[in-house]
């Protein structure tokens, strides 16, 4: 009995495992991101004020979208400090 009870206990933390391991997104989105929002940054001083507000609120939108998805932890911290 001592047996399946830890055969239950290794199973279930290999699916929390798979679990916090398993992502919607690539890295290479996170990547695209990153940089959209670096390029985003950088039009600031140039950029009109409107023009530069429609764009950030698209990449915000793309960011809640992202963040209901299954993401790992190290993804979800990411993309807040990419948000940020």
């Amino acid at each position: 009995m001592d047996a399946l009870r830890a055969e239950v206990d290794l199973y279930g933390t290999m699916e929390l495992a798979q679990q916090l391991q398993a992502s919607d997104v690539g890295a290479g989105t996170l990547e695209a991101l990153a940089e959209a929002v670096d390029l985003l940054c950088r039009a600031y001083p140039v950029v009109p004020a409107a023009t530069l507000r429609d764009r950030t609120q698209k990449r915000l939108a793309q960011v809640t979208r992202l963040l209901s998805s299954r993401l790992t932890l190290d993804q979800h911290r990411e993309l807040l400090v990419i948000t940020g």
